[in-house]
């Protein structure tokens, strides 16, 4: 269970409430902008968050390709540096 103790905590909550309500057989019998508000944000931050994601695991495939050109990265080769 999480626990709202800060602002950022209410939001997330708050947000994970909506997402589990758009799934829900009965979330849009309850209250029908569940659906609209959840599939916002499966659509909108959810993807802002899976392209920071992506971009960040390319830079750093980058970098570690880099380093291993270079001679610096051999720990995978079972070699200590």
């Amino acid at each position: 269970m999480f626990r709202a103790r800060t602002y950022e905590g209410l939001v997330v909550v708050i947000a994970g409430l909506f997402v589990l309500m758009r799934y829900a057989p009965m979330g849009s019998a309850i209250w029908a902008p569940f659906g609209p508000i959840g599939e916002w944000i499966m659509s909108v931050p959810n993807s802002a968050v899976q392209r920071g994601l992506l971009i960040s695991a390319g830079a750093g495939g980058v970098m570690l390709g880099i380093r291993m050109l270079l001679g610096q990265e051999r720990g995978f080769m079972g070699e200590e540096k």
